[in-house]
């Protein structure tokens, strides 16, 4: 009797323990119990190794979805996949704030939930050095990511973007992935060395660096404000995530003297290694790569304000001793690899420059020497008087900062100067190819005389002869491209200097037919007042908005705004919008290049490239001082009273609030 009344005490304790599991299970069926909304790292090596949440999991870079979860007791068993591949595994019962995870009963991590809004310093000292590929190749660098709890006014954007310096052709790429309703993101981008990478710079505002073949994932938490990425070698973004930006010197101002800006500098240097140093003695175990990343971007970043000081300088030129002091401190060891530190490249390139600045009599005259080309004595004469003219007007726009007085000044000279400026135009145009070959020959010269190793030649001279090719809005001539094979050595460097090249080439060499888009100057023949140039070209259009956009092949700004267009275009196809560009000082061949490049050509583009005095009077009209610039016509014929600037989503939007509710204009 005793017997069975045990035996039905253990029966019945067992059904009430198998009831009490089903119902865990069962309440386990729409959340994960005390797991949810908790991020896990491996105590060994401080790696963010898991994260649960309300429908997945954060887990190898990626996130997963549950097909099974069970509870018993303090256990979790779940089954999670990502859509091709499944993973098993069980979470230990919580013992002093630590569980032992056990994945597909193979191999199993002790994990320390994170409380932090960033990772906290990792637990083990990390000497692997910055990874260098020696620019043989471009690998593919693999972000996921997880915008989690967006306000509203920060999901608009639907796009995440990744920006960064391109140090082979001073452009600054974009790679963009759409966002999806539940915050998620993939985008893969090509990147040929270790590279400082800037991540949705309108929202979460992260710097980061990126190595080639990498993949990451990184949780964005806007509600939380938890900020961890993920990957099999992450710590140095997770370290860059907690310790944010590195402080910027501000360049010397107009007014202050050398020596104050230099006794500033060596403040700031003092202040930024003494917080270093003692974040060093807080976190005793960063990495050997966080350690050279923030002791190199620091140096360089205060290289780069001393470089770009010469622009507050009436004659855009460094003293004699700031440039020895930047050579010996800064130029000598430079840091490895290029590509991660953008102010380097710069420094180098402003550097390099003033090294290598001469006027344009001396250029001219040096290249008549070394090609032959024979300038006349009567373009000698105009030279020397251009050089002296040059000098006066750099000291007077030295001393104002006010665009207007410097266009003043511009104006005064040249209408006192016509026939040196003819001629300097004349032959800038007639001796251009030699003109470059030269300046990049001394450029050449200048790195090997100040040395320094040929993988950073490479990338300066690759850059160089980007730089041409952009400015010129055209392909490299025969010489330079001469030039290009005997001087870069680097495979890459060469084929990324090619690949402009033909971009160019290829344009060229299109039969498309501009004549429709272009206006024919002599429309506008012997008109010199700025109203009257201004109803003439605009009076046919009567009726319609016209959208005036002044720009050049020269300018940088310009063609960035112009790469948009099509986008423009779309946004307000609605309103009928007559789309008029008026190239500034643009030569022919580059100003046509542009208009293919960026598909100027719709039925409602208008282009005109009037002669200089020309521009000048119409820019003085419609009261021009930057470029771009942007003026909205009314059907009317009136400039509307506001300034607008298309390229930006507010600016797009004040736009088409004007056209829409037919704004308020004045006329001129």
């Amino acid at each position: 009797m005793k017997k069975f009344f045990l035996f039905t005490i253990v029966l019945f304790n067992s059904v009430l323990v198998l009831a009490s599991n089903l119902l865990q299970t069962n309440a386990l069926g729409n959340g994960i119990g005390e797991l949810s909304m908790s991020n896990w790292r491996d105590i060994k090596t401080g790696d963010w190794t898991i994260g649960f949440y309300e429908d997945g999991v954060v887990y190898n870079a990626r996130f997963w979805k549950y097909k099974q979860k069970e509870q018993k007791k303090g256990k979790y068993r779940f089954l999670i996949t990502d859509g091709t591949k499944d993973v098993s595994f069980e979470v230990n019962e919580q013992k002093n704030n630590l569980r032992k995870i056990v994945f597909d009963n193979s191999h199993s991590i002790i994990c320390q939930k994170i409380t932090t809004r960033q990772l906290p310093d990792y637990p083990v000292k990390d000497h692997s050095p910055i990874k260098d590929t020696h620019y043989k190749h471009r690998e593919t660098v693999t972000l996921v990511g997880w915008m989690r709890n967006m306000p509203a006014s920060k999901s608009e954007k639907r796009h995440f973007d990744v920006v960064y310096s391109d140090v082979f052709t001073n452009k600054d790429p974009l790679s963009t992935a759409e966002i999806d309703d539940n915050g998620f993101f993939s985008l893969k981008f090509p990147l040929v060395n270790t590279t400082e990478v800037y991540l949705d710079c309108q929202r979460a505002h992260i710097l980061s660096v990126f190595e080639p073949g990498e993949t990451y994932f990184l949780l964005c938490d806007f509600k939380t404000g938890e900020r961890f990425f993920m990957g099999k070698n992450a710590r140095l973004q997770n370290e860059m995530l907690r310790f944010g930006f590195i402080p910027h010197l501000k360049v010397k101002e107009d007014g202050e003297s050398f020596s104050d800006f230099m006794e500033r500098v060596k403040v700031h240097v003092q202040r930024c290694e003494e917080s270093f140093k003692k974040q060093k003695v807080d976190n005793p175990n960063f990495s050997d790569r966080f350690k050279e990343y923030v002791q190199s971007s620091m140096k360089y970043n205060v290289a780069y304000a001393i470089s770009q000081s010469k622009y507050s300088m009436p004659t855009f030129e460094l003293p004699q001793d700031i440039r020895e002091y930047l050579y010996q401190n800064f130029w000598k060891y430079p840091a490895k690899p290029a590509t991660l530190y953008r102010e380097m490249v710069w420094f180098m390139t402003d550097f390099l420059n003033d090294y290598t600045e001469k006027t344009f009599a001396e250029t001219l005259q040096n290249a008549d020497k070394m090609y032959k080309i024979g300038v006349t004595n009567k373009e000698k004469v105009m030279l020397a008087r251009w050089d002296k003219i040059d000098k006066e007007m750099q000291i007077k726009f030295g001393n104002t900062t006010n665009d207007e007085e410097k266009r003043t000044i511009y104006q005064t000279y040249k209408n006192e100067n016509s026939d040196v400026w003819n001629v300097i135009e004349s032959i800038s145009k007639k001796y251009a190819t030699e003109i470059e070959a030269y300046n990049i020959r001394c450029y050449n010269f200048a790195i090997d005389s100040l040395g320094c190793t040929q993988e950073l030649k490479d990338i300066l001279l690759a850059a160089r002869y980007s730089q041409t090719i952009e400015r010129q809005c055209h392909s490299l001539p025969q010489p330079l491209l001469c030039e290009l094979d005997t001087n870069v050595e680097m495979s890459y460097a060469k084929d990324i200097v090619i690949q402009e090249h033909l971009k160019y080439f290829t344009i060229e060499q299109q039969s498309q037919k501009l004549d429709k888009y272009l206006k024919s100057n002599a429309d506008v023949l012997g008109i010199e007042d700025g109203k009257k140039l201004f109803e003439k070209i605009t009076s046919p259009y009567r009726g319609h908005y016209i959208l005036l956009d002044v720009w050049g092949t020269w300018c940088g700004p310009c063609k960035e705004a112009l790469s948009h267009s099509q986008d423009l275009y779309k946004s307000i196809a609605p309103y009928n919008v007559i789309f008029m560009y008026l190239a500034n000082n643009s030569p022919v061949e580059a100003w046509k290049n542009c208009i293919q490049e960026y598909k100027l050509t719709g039925d409602n583009c208008v282009h005109y490239n009037l002669p200089p005095n020309q521009q000048a009077i119409f820019e003085r009209y419609i009261k021009l001082s930057s470029y771009p610039a942007y003026r909205l016509v009314s059907p009317e014929g009136n400039i509307v009273d506001l300034d607008i600037d298309p390229r930006t989503p507010a600016g797009l939007e004040r736009l088409i609030k004007v056209l829409s509710n037919n704004a308020n204009v004045i006329t001129r």
